[in-house]
């Protein structure tokens, strides 16, 4: 394989996952930030991370990364090879790791789910279409700006 090549995955990975690090962390300290305010107690937070399972929370967290390293060594290729445009590369990079670490907890939930009793009925709005929708709500404007700032960080190593 070609040192190019291979300098352009290695940059991929590291920046992927400095965004996505980046990403989770602003999200829950902005996310804990709005319940302490509403709230004005942490045991909201903490109510929330029980219900939706410290595993499937640490789950996200292990395969965001995951995803991070593999698709960002993708797009440090189309980026620092290919010359491809870094805005867009940078934003569905982004959208793909979010979305990928959403359908892997979601398929979590419902194995878990499945192997301790039956499946209730609106198993698919639940376990599929809620956490989607939670995702695009919460997600969406800190992975956008994540991801673009990804795609730049990548061009600018290109100009040097």
């Amino acid at each position: 394989m070609d040192t190019s090549i291979k300098n352009a995955q290695r940059q991929g990975i590291t920046y992927a996952l400095k965004a996505t690090l980046a990403t989770e962390v602003v999200i829950a300290v902005l996310f804990f930030t709005l319940l302490l305010s509403v709230t004005s107690s942490v045991q909201m937070f903490l109510d929330i991370v029980t219900y939706l399972g410290a595993v499937n929370v640490v789950l996200f967290i292990i395969s965001s990364l995951l995803f991070a390293y593999l698709i960002g060594r993708r797009a440090g290729v189309k980026i620092l090879v290919r010359k491809k445009r870094h805005t867009w590369i940078g934003l569905f990079s982004g959208l793909k790791v979010v979305l990928f670490s959403t359908l892997v907890c979601s398929a979590a939930a419902l194995l878990l789910q499945a192997t301790t009793g039956a499946i209730e009925k609106g198993w698919l709005l639940n376990y599929m279409m809620k956490p989607f929708a939670w995702m695009a709500v919460l997600c969406l404007l800190p992975v956008t700006i994540a991801g673009l700032w990804y795609g730049y960080k990548l061009k600018s190593k290109l100009e040097l």
